[in-house]
Order: C-alpha cells, then sequence, then structure tokens
C-alpha cells in the first residue's frame, strides 16, 4: 500500500481546528498533549484545544501537530493520496498495517480512551521505498 507524508506551516488555531474538524465518515479519535500531561483519547474535539501538541487519527490518516511560536505546525501521514495543502515529505512511500499492543492504564505510552467506549488501535508504518527505513509509525482505527 502507498503512504503519502506532507507538512503545513504557520496555521492559526482557527486553521488547525478547521483541519481537525471536517466532519468524519469513519470513527475519529483525538489525543492532546502538554509538557506535564498527556490527555485521554477523545471522540470529539477535546473543549481544552488548543494543547501545543496533539494528534488526530481515523483509518486512513494521522494529523499531528506541534506548537511553533503562535502558530502550528502539522504533519499528515496518510493512505488517501497526496494533498494538494501539504508540502510533500520524501518521494515514495510505503506501508505497513501491524497491531498495537495497548499497555496497562498505569502507563502513560498511549492516551486513554474517554467513556465506556472501546477503539481497535493499530499501527501504521511509513517505510521510505528508496532506504526500506522506517521514518513513521501512525496510530490508526482498525476495521472491525
Amino acid at each position: 500500500m502507498n503512504g503519502f507524508v506532507g507538512v503545513r506551516n504557520s496555521l492559526t488555531v482557527s486553521d488547525l481546528k478547521a483541519l481537525l474538524e471536517h466532519p468524519p465518515s469513519q470513527p475519529t479519535y483525538y489525543c492532546l498533549r502538554w509538557l506535564h500531561k498527556l490527555g485521554e483519547l477523545s471522540t470529539e474535539l477535546p473543549s481544552d484545544f488548543p494543547s501545543p501538541e496533539g494528534q488526530m487519527f481515523d483509518e486512513n490518516r494521522e494529523i499531528r501537530w506541534q506548537q511553533k511560536g503562535d502558530s502550528f505546525s502539522v504533519l499528515l501521514l496518510s493512505t488517501t493520496g497526496e494533498e494538494p495543502k501539504f508540502t510533500p515529505v520524501g518521494n515514495r512511500w510505503q506501508v505497513q498495517d501491524r497491531d498495537a499492543h495497548l499497555y496497562p492504564a498505569t502507563e502513560t505510552r498511549f492516551p486513554k480512551l474517554t467513556g465506556k467506549t472501546s477503539v481497535n488501535i493499530g499501527q501504521r508504518y511509513f517505510f521510505d521505498v528508496d532506504t526500506s527505513t522506517v521514518h513513521f509509525v501512525a496510530l490508526r482505527v482498525k476495521k472491525s
């Protein structure tokens, strides 16, 4: 399966929110991050948005953001093809889906899910085709 990796820089808070709040046709999960804590995994954009860092993922893509001064930089890891507003990173990407192994509630390696909803999470490895090197590992929602 082919993948796309792209970046966008200098997004305002409203630009970032608009990018993250598109009407999903599939389950979408959000996790916000601060220096001192990791937010819970949520099916809606949390009310304490924006955070200095965070991620949104669904079955086909993961979006990661990081605050840079007054704006945000965004990384897109996707299997849905090139996105016109994103600058491509690298030339050719191959992806491989794998299971994710969740840790006990006392571990902070993955965000915790809010409420009683469960999610079937997997990982997606992004390989540079020319070097066969894994550069990114993204979370994804696995098909049931």
